[in-house]
């Protein structure tokens, strides 16, 4: 019998730090080894501050999301709603947790794994949604099997090989996939 190593992939927290606080909670009692963030921990929400600490305590490894990209260079394309979040989230985080987001990695490769917040080709300025199941493939192709990505805020597994499917997650759902034969993606939503 294998080793079994049991890890969880959270992603665009966007400040909710009630969520995120039943979340990391639920995860515990499933005995998670490893939590893996993708980005997006600010934004939106009340609780900025509050949520990158605790993802910062809980995760093996927080990834910069493009909300972490504009506290960093706030010269970028965004929304009314964005720009009016951006500005008072702005104004709440102190200069040490900026300092931390202009360190967080793009990705992570891990046990074979890839880790994103969006897409591989992502930039300080430019963050693709992919959200067409031909951009997914073509996006993650030369990367490991196992690709993990956020930022749309919609969970969804695209299986590409022997045992293809394409589907959005509307409920708790189990997966066996033979990543010998096939190749997975997969976005844990928001």
């Amino acid at each position: 019998m294998g080793i079994t190593y049991k890890f969880a992939v959270i992603a665009d927290v966007h400040g909710n730090y009630e969520a995120l606080k039943k979340s990391i909670a639920i995860l515990r009692k499933r005995n998670v080894d490893n939590i893996f963030f993708l980005g997006d921990a600010i934004g939106y929400g009340a609780d900025p501050e509050k949520c990158f600490e605790v993802l910062k305590k809980d995760c093996v490894i927080m990834l910069m999301g493009n909300h972490e990209a504009m506290m960093i260079d706030s010269d970028q394309k965004m929304s009314s709603l964005c720009k009016e979040s951006f500005d008072w989230t702005r104004k709440r985080i102190g200069h040490q947790m900026k300092k931390e987001m202009e360190n967080l990695p793009f990705y992570l490769k891990h046990r074979q794994m890839a880790f994103f917040h969006a897409a591989p080709d992502n930039t300080l300025k430019s963050w693709r949604y992919l959200n067409d199941t031909d951009d997914i493939i073509s996006a993650f192709d030369t990367y490991e099997r196992i690709c993990f990505y956020g930022h749309t805020h919609r969970p969804r597994v695209t299986v590409v090989g022997d045992d293809a499917l394409d589907e959005y997650i509307h409920k708790t759902k189990e997966y066996h996939i033979d990543i010998k034969k096939n190749r997975c993606y997969i976005n844990p939503g928001s």
